[in-house]
């Protein structure tokens, strides 16, 4: 099982997503990484952010863990999602580091929308825990529908 950490960048009503297109679809994904050896998720955050955008996050609170599986359903994948705050710098595209095409900070209302491609597909959870305040204990969702494209 591979493990994603991914982080939520919340702006006031607003969140950070990158932008992908995969098959002329377009595709908003949660900014996060892949773990290098022997790296905790909070590092890889860290790390993957400054990489990718070239700013300074402080990874807080667990909101949630999912599992969905890859596109060829050979391989399952631990969705480990974190609120974060932005320390330092401006979000901006770094292609030596990411194939994302765009940044977005959209209005927070959108996430409860199935009217947009969010990788991993938990824009509803994510929507829900901010109108809470983020003071939910951490949610287990058992299983997502990832969409493919």
């Amino acid at each position: 099982m591979k493990v994603r950490p991914s982080l939520v960048l919340f702006d006031k009503d607003r969140v950070l997503l990158m932008e992908y297109n995969y098959g002329g679809k377009e595709v908003l994904a949660i900014p996060g990484g892949n773990p290098l050896a022997g790296e905790q998720m909070e590092e890889t955050l860290v790390r993957e952010l400054h990489e990718e955008l070239g700013i300074e996050v402080e990874v807080s609170k667990l909101l949630l863990i999912t599992q969905g599986s890859r596109k060829n359903g050979k391989e399952n994948i631990l969705h480990c999602v974190f609120a974060a705050a932005l320390k330092k710098g401006k979000p901006k595209l770094n292609p030596a580091h990411t194939t994302a095409i765009g940044l977005h900070w959209i209005p927070i209302e959108k996430l409860n929308s199935e009217k947009i491609n969010l990788y991993p597909n938990v824009g509803p959870v994510l929507f829900e825990a901010w109108q809470n305040g983020l003071a939910e204990e951490v949610r287990y969702i058992p299983k997502i529908v990832q969409p493919w494209f």
